[in-house]
């Protein structure tokens, strides 16, 4: 089974030291739907940071080394995922620093997964990994829509996401 949750920083600061899980709750906020009114009072300002946790039968896949700005990051994460679909192989940046990702199946029918240059294999079917990484894009953003009052990713759902759900 494959999880994926967004955390964001309740003090709205960059953090470059690696965050073990079990600290995740003293400087981190769970992005859902469950935490809105803490939400809104931690991220209603201002550009907002945080990461996203995929982990696959409690192996870690990505997690808080991957910080930066949350919406960027799912944009990235999207993207990565949207390209995989489209060419085999899908390959993007993040933004506020030079780190690269390459997503592409592996020949035990599951994915490789290079960061910089860290490649590792994951024994996951390519179609549920990426169906469950846009089910979270899907999920992060329209909690955005309600924390932040406003649906400026509405659209990117509607033409974007839930074409690329329906498919898969």
């Amino acid at each position: 089974m494959i999880t994926v949750k967004t955390y964001v920083s309740i003090d709205r600061k960059w953090y470059d030291d690696f965050i073990p899980k079990k600290d995740y709750s003293k400087y981190f906020i769970e992005y859902d739907k469950n935490n809105l009114d803490d939400l809104k009072v931690f991220t209603r300002e201002g550009r907002t940071y945080g990461f996203v946790d995929i982990e696959y039968t409690s192996q870690n896949i990505l997690g808080s080394e991957e910080f930066g700005s949350i919406n960027d990051i799912w944009l990235v994460y999207f993207q990565l995922v949207e390209q995989f679909l489209k060419n085999g192989k899908g390959s993007e940046c993040f933004p506020d620093y030079e780190c690269y990702l390459t997503l592409e199946a592996n020949k035990n029918n599951g994915i490789t997964l290079t960061i910089g240059n860290e490649r590792k294999d994951y024994d996951i079917d390519p179609y549920y990994f990426c169906k469950e990484i846009i089910k979270g894009a899907k999920t992060y953003f329209e909690t955005y829509a309600i924390v932040k009052e406003n649906n400026d990713y509405g659209e990117f759902i509607k033409e974007n996401i839930n074409p690329l759900l329906n498919k898969l």
